[in-house]
């Protein structure tokens, strides 16, 4: 992947966050990020983007981030709103974390296919 091609991310970004490294992301799907980044013309934070196996399952994930396909953002509040909406147009899922200390809040999404697709829930 040419990550040099994407305005606003870079594969810094996306790393799996255990130190390992990984980052096998979805061209697509960063390119449905770059759309969303350059519609709302405001930064999106990737707070996880890429996971490893172990990773994942160190933090009771369900599979998502390995795909490649999946990210938790973190947008500004005036633009959580028109990220949700655009995600449902976009994407298969999207879990919305908006309670608790602002820095901890953040949106899911994610580009998979299956059963259980599209659907949309909240984190606890």
């Amino acid at each position: 992947m040419r990550w040099g091609k994407y305005e606003n991310f870079s594969e810094e970004e996306f790393k799996c966050q255990c130190g390992c490294g990984a980052v096998d992301m979805d061209e697509d799907f960063i390119y449905k990020l770059q759309a969303i980044r350059t519609l709302l013309d405001a930064p999106i934070t990737i707070t996880s983007g890429y996971r490893c196996e172990d990773h994942d399952w160190s933090l009771g994930g369900a599979g998502n981030h390995t795909t490649g396909r999946a990210v938790d953002v973190r947008v500004g509040l005036e633009n959580v709103h028109a990220l949700i909406k655009w995600g449902i147009q976009h994407m298969t899922g999207i879990g919305i974390k908006m309670h608790g200390p602002i820095p901890s809040r953040f949106v899911h999404l994610d580009n998979l296919t299956g059963d259980m697709r599209p659907r949309i829930w909240s984190y606890k």
